[in-house]
């Protein structure tokens, strides 16, 4: 009895344990997390939402290279500007990024999870 009643005390404990919340970022999911009507759509909001004052050079390509975390509930983290072209709008693109409307977030094994999403971006100012 005593080894039947130690045995449920334990599955109980491995039950609750596997229930607490994992705050893991994963890089493979089963899922990736998406902007909310695309990457086309993520694109057109950071271009219209950054408040870039200098005029960039139109030969150049108006591309950034960012990583940032997609929370489980979609909310945006610790972005990152990993290439500096156009140096000059980094920060206002880094500041655009971080109020843009939450993502859905990535899926593994069907349930949100926190995920690493690296990404160019391009716009147009």
């Amino acid at each position: 009895m005593k080894k039947i009643l130690t045995l449920l005390l334990f599955s109980f404990y491995l039950f609750t344990y596997a229930q607490e919340d994992d705050n893991r970022i994963y890089f493979e999911v089963d899922q990736i997390a998406t902007y909310q009507g695309g990457y086309a759509n993520f694109n057109k909001y950071i271009s219209d939402n950054i408040n870039c004052k200098v005029k960039i050079n139109k030969r150049e390509k108006n591309q950034i290279q960012l990583r940032f975390i997609v929370e489980k509930n979609g909310e945006i983290k610790n972005v990152e500007i990993l290439s500096e072209k156009p140096f000059v709008c980094s920060k206002e693109i880094g500041q655009a990024i971080k109020k843009c409307p939450y993502w859905k977030a990535a899926r593994k094994n069907n349930l949100p999870v926190r995920s690493i999403v690296q990404m160019d971006v391009n716009f147009e100012k």
